[in-house]
C-alpha cells in the first residue's frame, strides 16, 4: 500500500476477492480492513455481516506467525456447502497440508451439523484417523507396509510353531517306532520296527543290508573264510613229549589286508633268538627271517592277494631249538584279503571313517577278525548302556584259535 493510499480501489477489491493477491500483501489489507468499515462493506458488503467479527480477529495474525490461510468467509462458505466444485477443489487442497484452517473448517461444520456421540466417538476413532486430508498417500503407504510386515511376522511365528508342533509329533511317534538307537561316531544309526535303517546312507544298498542284518539279529555269523581256517588239531600216534612250549600271536585263523603283514609271538623263557617260516598251502616255504632277539617280524616279501599261507616260529634256547605250531597242534594259518573285497573296504573307510559300527560288520564279514575287534572294542565305548555292541564283539572273538593246551613241541635237530 502506498503512503498516499489510505483504502482499497476497485482493482484491488477484485484482486481481493478472487484471491489474486499475494500472502503478504493479502494480510497487508487484512489488518486494513480490520479498522477501515468502508473498505470492508466495500469487499463484503453484499453477504453476512455475521462475518465480520470473524474477519477481524482473523486480520489480527501477523504474516511473520502465521503463512497464508483461508479467509473467515471462504471458510463459512465451505463449511456451509455453499461453495463451487472448483473452489471446494482449491480449499480442499490447501486443508490437506495446513492444519490450522483445517482445524476451523472442522469446529464450523460440526457448529453447523451436530453429531451424535457414537458417530462423534468413530470420527475419532481408526477409520477416522486414516481418512483426514493430512494422512496423505505416502503416510497411508508406510502404515500399510508396517501392518504388511507385522501380519507376515505374525502369521510365520505361528507357522512355525504349529511346524515345530507337527515336527514333534511326527518324531515322537517316529521314536516310538524306532527299536534300536546307536551312536557311531558322530553319526545316530537307528532301525525301527519294519526294518529301516537310518545313519548310513553313505554306503552301497548291500552293505548297509549287511549292517541291518547283523542289527536286526543280534549275531554276527563266522564267515566260511575262517572256518577254512581252522584245521582240528593232528592225531599223533603215541605219546608226546614235554617240551617247554610258547604261542604265536597273530595273524592265527584271521584274514589280514596287508600284503606283507607283521606277524607277532609269545617269547620263550631262556631263548635267545627267534626265526620266522612262511608256507603256502603245499609246504614251499615262501619267506624265511634270520635269527633275531624280537617277538615280531614283517614278512620280507608281498604275499599274493586271495591266497591261504601257513607260519611257524623256531625259538634257539642254549644248544637247542624249538619250533611252534608242532604236531599235534594245528597248523598257524591266515589268508590274505582279495583285491576286489580290499577295494570295496577302502571305499568304505573314505566315506564312513568313524562308523565303527559299519566297518566292525564288514570287516567281521570278510574275516578280517581283529580289525573287526577293533572297531568293535570301540563302538561299546560309545554305546556303554548298549548290550548290542558287546554282544557282536563277543562273537567276533569266537571265532579266534581256542588257547593252546599243554603240548609237546617237536625240537629241531
Amino acid at each position: 500500500m502506498d503512503d498516499g493510499q489510505q483504502h482499497l480501489n476497485e482493482q484491488q477489491v477484485e484482486q481481493f476477492r478472487l484471491r489474486r493477491m499475494s500472502a503478504s500483501e493479502k494480510a497487508m489489507w487484512e489488518r486494513h480492513l480490520a479498522a477501515c468499515h468502508d473498505c470492508l462493506d466495500r469487499v463484503y458488503g453484499d453477504r453476512d455481516p455475521s462475518i465480520v467479527p470473524d474477519r477481524l480477529v482473523e486480520a489480527l495474525l501477523l504474516p511473520e506467525e502465521e503463512g497464508f490461510h483461508l479467509s473467515m468467509p471462504e471458510l463459512q462458505q465451505y463449511s456451509s456447502g455453499s461453495m463451487d466444485e472448483a473452489d471446494r477443489t482449491i480449499f480442499e487442497s490447501h486443508l490437506e497440508g495446513c492444519a490450522a484452517c483445517r482445524s476451523q473448517a472442522e469446529a464450523l461444520v460440526n457448529a453447523r451439523n451436530p453429531v451424535p456421540k457414537e458417530i462423534a466417538s468413530e470420527r475419532h476413532g481408526w477409520a477416522h484417523f486414516w481418512r483426514r486430508p493430512a494422512f496423505g498417500w505416502p503416510a497411508r503407504v508406510a502404515v500399510a507396509a508396517v501392518l504388511l510386515v507385522f501380519l507376515v511376522f505374525f502369521w510365520g511365528t505361528w507357522r512355525h510353531k504349529n511346524t515345530s508342533t507337527d515336527q514333534l509329533a511326527q518324531k515322537a511317534g517316529s521314536d516310538r517306532s524306532i527299536v534300536l538307537r546307536l551312536q557311531d561316531g558322530n553319526t545316530e544309526v537307528t532301525l525301527d520296527k519294519d526294518g529301516t535303517l537310518a545313519g548310513l546312507e553313505r554306503l552301497e544298498p548291500t552293505e548297509r543290508n549287511a549292517v541291518r542284518d547283523a542289527l536286526a539279529s543280534a549275531t554276527l555269523s563266522k564267515p566260511q573264510v575262517l572256518s577254512d581256517l581252522t584245521e582240528p588239531a593232528i592225531k599223533l600216534m603215541g605219546k608226546s613229549g614235554g617240551a617247554p612250549q610258547f604261542g604265536l600271536v597273530s595273524p592265527v585263523a584271521t584274514v589280514v589286508a596287508e600284503e606283507q603283514p607283521t606277524l607277532r609271538w609269545q617269547p620263550l623263557r631262556g631263548a635267545s633268538a627267534y626265526s620266522v617260516a612262511i608256507f603256502d598251502p603245499q609246504f614251499r616255504p615262501v619267506a624265511r627271517s634270520p635269527f633275531q632277539p624280537g617277538t615280531e617280524w614283517r614278512v620280507s616279501v608281498p604275499l599274493r592277494p586271495g591266497k591261504t599261507y601257513f607260519w611257524q616260529v623256531t625259538a634257539r634256547k642254549g644248544s637247542k631249538q624249538i619250533t611252534v605250531p608242532a604236531a599235534p597242534a594245528p597248523r598257524a594259518e591266515f589268508r590274505v584279503l582279495n583285491s576286489e573285497a580290499a577295494a570295496d573296504l577302502q571305499r568304505v573307510r573314505a566315506l564312513a571313517p568313524d562308523s565303527h559300527l559299519a566297518l566292525g560288520i564288514l570287516y567281521a564279514r570278510e574275516g578280517l577278525r581283529l580289525d573287526a575287534e577293533r572297531e568293535l572294542e570301540e563302538l561299546v565305548k560309545e554305546n556303554s548302556q548298549s548290550q548290542l555292541p558287546a554282544k557282536l564283539l563277543s562273537d567276533v572273538r569266537s571265532w579266534g584259535p581256542q588257547k593252546p593246551s599243554p603240548t609237546t613241541t617237536n625240537p629241531a635237530q
